[in-house]
């Protein structure tokens, strides 16, 4: 009896010991999943690393370099906080001045990705003072002036010199005229990471490729969200009010047909030249050109989300008309935080609140964003806003 007693035990023992350890791996999977990347290194200034490196100046810089792309890609996916990295860049360029790569990758990460848009300028400056027949410094320092700070009459400096240099291409000499037309900035944005793309492709690089990726969607987006705000803008001048609805734009014609880039169109482009096992670069400037098409009425927006009319604004704001995509973050993490809210009531309660009045001990102020409405049910605690269901 006391033999099937211990086997029993040790059964049940076993048992618990199963279920402890399958939660905590749970659990380290989570804090794996969600944890902050912390930089492991850390460099004093340009000056004294250049005694460390004892002469192998580029092999530390080329490993400096492997280095920021690393940490660059970690913060990426994780807390998306650069700093730690600028510092990076300034030790690899005084390491090795002529090395372009890393000027341009320097200035996204802290530039475009960090917006710190002066000190990312400075970088491109210190490199453009290094290698001063290079066309690509100047370049991209002329689409940060454009798209980032709209300093316009900077950019035409930038480009200016971007055109002195002899291996400047044909394509930037259509750049400054780009800069006077009413959407020049988004036409030199796009061309901009068309080309930062194909290039990643050619060089297989899988960071690049993900951000310009993401980059040209999001370029395309607003571009069409300036086109739907400046109907708008017409509409109320035309008709004395703003519009209810996205189709009144195209019912009154006032949003006729423009020739704008397709966002799926460019994909299945830039998919079919890859296809050929070519490099890409030498297609370029066609894949620019057959990527536009003429678009009539409301554009397709490219995220495969919805456009919507914002309710606290006008057509005098830029933003009156928005893409879902550009608030669909915030959303989110509202619906989280009351969706734990109504979770920890029930623990509290036994069950859920009949109302979010009830649960808030006032009345929900939130409105839904989008022009819908909460939805709550009491007796499941499900929490979502109307045209969004499944956020």
């Amino acid at each position: 009896m006391n033999e099937w007693r211990k086997i029993i035990w040790g059964i049940i023992f076993i048992i618990l010991l199963v279920g402890v350890i399958a939660t905590q791996h749970r659990q380290l999977e989570q804090v794996q999943k969600y944890a902050p990347y912390r930089d492991s290194m850390y460099l004093p200034t340009p000056q004294y690393v250049k005694l460390i490196a004892l002469g192998y100046d580029m092999i530390l810089a080329d490993f400096l370099w492997l280095r920021s792309i690393q940490s660059f890609g970690a913060h990426f996916t994780t807390d998306r906080d650069y700093r730690p990295i600028y510092n990076l860049f300034d030790v690899i360029t005084d390491l090795d001045p002529k090395f372009i790569p890393a000027y341009t990758f320097g200035q996204m990460v802290i530039g475009e990705e960090g917006r710190n848009h002066e000190q990312g300028l400075a970088l491109i400056d210190k490199g453009m003072l290094k290698n001063p027949r290079h066309y690509i410094l100047p370049y991209w320092a002329g689409y940060v002036c454009v798209w980032d700070i709209q300093d316009y009459q900077r950019a035409k400096y930038y480009y200016r010199q971007a055109l002195k240099s002899p291996d400047c291409p044909d394509h930037v000499h259509r750049i400054l005229s780009y800069i006077e037309l009413k959407w020049g900035r988004y036409r030199i944005a796009y061309e901009k990471y068309i080309e930062d793309y194909l290039r990643a492709l050619d060089q297989n690089n899988d960071v690049i490729i993900a951000l310009t990726k993401r980059r040209l969607r999001e370029v395309i987006s607003r571009w069409y969200v300036k086109v739907l705000n400046e109907a708008a803008a017409k509409y109320k001048e035309k008709f004395g009010k703003e519009i209810e609805k996205l189709d009144d734009l195209v019912k009154e014609g006032v949003l006729g047909s423009s020739q704008l880039p397709h966002h799926a169109r460019l994909l299945n482009l830039i998919d079919q030249y890859e296809r050929r096992g070519e490099r890409m670069m030498p297609y370029f400037q066609e894949i620019v050109q057959k990527s536009f098409v003429e678009i009539k009425g409301i554009p397709p927006e490219p995220y495969g989300l919805f456009y919507y009319i914002r309710p606290e604004r006008t057509s005098q704001n830029s933003d009156f008309i928005s893409d879902a995509h550009d608030i669909i973050d915030h959303v989110k993490v509202l619906v989280r935080a009351v969706r734990t809210d109504i979770a920890r009531y029930k623990e509290l309660h036994g069950a859920y609140p009949k109302t979010l009045d009830e649960l808030y001990g006032e009345k929900f102020k939130s409105l839904e964003p989008f022009g819908g409405e909460w939805i709550y049910n009491p007796n499941t605690g499900e929490f979502f806003p109307s045209t969004v269901p499944d956020i």
